[in-house]
């Protein structure tokens, strides 16, 4: 349990150093744009059926030391989101993340991408919706 409790302070202190500094001293967020996209629009279909849902993260270069983030997808459903994914040392300035969702029923479905560092927490949904209908 104290190994726990340790390693979660760690974790927080390190995401509260991630936060970057502009030229005016004003603290910015290390997220520059975040975008979703489905690989599909509205269709008719034979259902249950997937739809891909891609993610792009930019990022304010340059990195903060320590930098280090996580991201979690959000439903329109109501269903649970997914488990935060930690996300350490991004290679370039954008992540591209994916997530599929298998729809088992005629409907609107939009997935919202949140991002977050230390006290920065940003997120984007997927626009327009995809509407589903099960034939």
């Amino acid at each position: 349990m104290r190994m726990l409790i340790i390693r979660v302070a760690v974790l927080a202190l390190i995401a509260a150093a991630s936060v970057a500094v502009s030229a005016d001293g004003q603290a910015k967020s290390p997220f520059q744009n975040i975008k979703v996209q489905a690989n599909t629009g509205s269709v008719t279909v034979k259902c249950p059926m997937n739809i891909i849902f891609t993610g792009n993260i930019v990022y304010n270069l340059p990195f903060a030391k320590g930098f280090v983030f996580n991201y979690h997808w959000g439903f329109s459903d109501g269903s649970k989101p997914t488990n935060p994914t930690l996300v350490k040392n991004p290679a370039g300035n954008m992540d591209i993340v994916k997530h599929t969702w298998n729809i088992k029923k005629s409907g609107s479905y939009t997935i919202t991408l949140f991002a977050d560092s230390g006290t920065t927490h940003q997120g984007a949904g997927s626009d327009p919706a995809v509407n589903i209908t099960c034939k």
